[in-house]
């Protein structure tokens, strides 16, 4: 079966979960095509000779997107699907880029956007596009549950594009509750949660003896939404305290500035690590090295980071926000805290201070719920189940 995956750029650093499924689609014998609007491709690793089913056409660069252009022309001067809009303010060049990508996706019977804000920036473009080419629009968290907040025709231009698709998927509960709340009205949503490729990791609990200090490390782009900033205030409290803790910050953004202040003017930089940007393999290098993953940001769809540290056999604290609570039980497979409460935070970094016992039950805990729920194959095996479910009209 031929597909179509829409991307900004692949591989990134911070979407390994893309190359994993897109790896994993070739093995079972899925001809993907990916097509990329920036950045450069990077070489896949041969896996089982899987390369042979993986293909990448790049739409960036000046040269490629003239290419595009000039196929867009050519599709609206011959095809009678193909309207030019007779409006003032009207990007004709951006029109003609649209449509030419459309036109080479018009090729594949399945299409699927991986982010919904590549949709919506070829929306109304979109439905030009053949019958027998089924759309699929993942939803992940941010385009939905914090851009439409602050861009109120972003949230229209969002329902409208996902009103149009063939189906609409969604990463958790939390998004599609949110998506129907805008007024979504595609009654063909499902939902299939991220996954790791369990192989990946090392299940290497890091113990720790009475008097060390608790290893904390967080993951993510330095961002205002991730609430690293929290995170260092509650560290901050209980190091006054007299309380052992190291925190690793992995990650870069426009944030780190700001972080490193706040470390400062709570005179916790010596306990604070910033590690910048980690490719995956050296993220996975440094979850064993703690005991910790905390997460405590203001909006998230399902952390991958969160999913990984369950298969490390690092233990998480989380906060109860988005679909977390759809992949965590608290004191089961985690530890929960309320949005924003300094005061939780607190308790959360306390309770694994003083529960090793506790802390290596959790752990145990969270790696069989993560084999359960959380694995690559069930994940694939769901796409593998919608991708034909879409050919033959769900």
């Amino acid at each position: 079966m031929k597909i179509a995956i829409v991307l900004n750029s692949f591989p990134k650093t911070s979407e390994t979960f893309i190359l994993n499924k897109v790896k994993e689609l070739a093995k079972r014998g899925y001809q993907v095509t990916i097509f990329t609007h920036s950045g450069n491709l990077v070489k896949i690793k041969d896996d089982l000779g899987i390369t042979r089913q993986i293909n990448s056409i790049k739409l960036y660069g000046a040269f490629s997107k003239f290419i595009v252009i000039i196929k867009g022309l050519l599709t609206t001067l011959f095809s009678k699907n193909y309207k030019v809009p007779n409006q003032m303010g009207f990007n004709y060049f951006s029109f003609l880029y649209k449509v030419g990508v459309l036109s080479k996706l018009a090729k594949y019977p399945i299409v699927h956007f991986e982010f919904s804000g590549l949709a919506v920036n070829y929306f109304p473009e979109i439905s030009v596009l053949p019958s027998q080419t089924k759309v699929i629009v993942s939803c992940r968290g941010s385009a939905e549950l914090i851009t439409p907040i602050f861009n109120l025709s972003r949230k229209e231009q969002l329902v409208s594009t996902l009103n149009a698709v063939n189906l609409v998927h969604c990463v958790s509960n939390n998004i599609h509750e949110t998506l129907l709340r805008y007024g979504l009205k595609n009654e063909f949503v499902r939902i299939i949660r991220p996954a790791i490729n369990k192989e990946l990791f090392d299940f290497k609990p890091l113990k720790r003896n009475t008097g060390d200090p608790l290893k904390i490390v967080m993951v993510g782009r330095l961002d205002w939404v991730k609430g690293f900033d929290l995170a260092i205030i509650a560290i901050s409290k209980l190091v006054a305290q007299g309380k052992k803790i190291e925190l690793s910050i992995i990650g870069s953004g426009a944030e780190e500035n700001k972080l490193r202040f706040l470390c400062n003017i709570y005179k916790i930089e010596k306990v604070v690590t910033f590690l910048g940007s980690m490719n995956s393999d050296q993220v996975k290098s440094k979850l064993n090295e703690n005991h910790v993953l905390m997460l405590t940001s203001w909006s998230e769809g399902i952390s991958n980071a969160v999913l990984e540290a369950k298969f490390a056999g690092v233990a998480v604290i989380s906060v109860r926000v988005g679909g977390m609570e759809e992949v965590l039980k608290h004191l089961e497979t985690c530890y929960l805290v309320d949005l924003a409460d300094l005061t939780d935070i607190s308790k959360g970094i306390e309770y694994f201070l003083n529960n090793e016992d506790e802390r290596m039950k959790i752990i145990e805990n969270a790696r069989e719920d993560a084999f359960l729920n959380n694995s690559l194959n069930k994940q694939i095996d769901e796409f593998d189940k919608i991708y034909k479910e879409i050919l033959i009209g769900i």
